[in-house]
């Protein structure tokens, strides 16, 4: 019996050994597990941190562009201002003068051949309607047959292909001089519509 007490106690001792065993195994195993539950946690958060913190960039990154555009879009509306303030002045200049491009392409393309212009120049009638007046200064060259047909088909030109642009056109000075040729001196005024 003596030997039975002695393996009592040591299967005593060996199961309270083998129950602490596995106690201890049990807890380090659970809290091993308890940390490796929380460095899955931790790095999940800290990925997630970091997509955040990349979208932010991002965002950050497209509200700076977005700024530079409004700063654009603020810079256009102020030039638009300006050119607008310009475009009133420009069309309140442009209604006071005259477009000579018109004028000009009208009167080259009706001067016959043989007459030439020494000046033309632009004023405002005196009466109350205040119309517009350009002035053809010119001669008819010495070589031309009829100096008088030439200005009379001048006329005739300017009345046929310029009557969205002129009035009336007069004939109002005409002299003939004679140096070494007769040379017929001329001038025309045209009213503008």
């Amino acid at each position: 019996m003596i030997e039975i007490n002695i393996l009592r106690k040591r299967l005593e001792r060996f199961h309270k050994r083998r129950v602490l065993t596995k106690i201890i195994i049990f807890y380090f195993g659970g809290l091993f597990l308890i940390l490796l539950i929380l460095c899955g946690v931790y790095l999940s958060n800290k990925l997630i941190i970091l997509q955040d913190k990349e979208n932010m960039d991002k965002l950050r990154a497209d509200i700076r562009k977005d700024e530079e555009l409004v700063e654009m879009v603020k810079k256009f509306h102020d030039e638009c201002d300006v050119l607008c303030k310009n475009i009133s002045l420009y069309k309140d200049e442009i209604n006071s003068r005259v477009v000579w491009y018109d004028k000009l392409s009208l009167i080259s393309n009706c001067l016959p051949s043989g007459m030439y212009l020494n000046r033309i120049s632009f004023k405002e009638s005196g009466s109350q309607e205040k119309k517009k007046v350009i002035i053809i200064d010119g001669y008819v060259s010495p070589i031309v047959e009829n100096p008088r047909k030439t200005l009379s088909s001048f006329v005739q030109n300017i009345k046929r292909d310029g009557g969205s642009l002129i009035d009336k056109i007069t004939l109002t000075q005409i002299n003939n001089v004679k140096t070494e040729e007769e040379v017929v001196y001329f001038v025309f005024e045209c009213s503008l519509k």
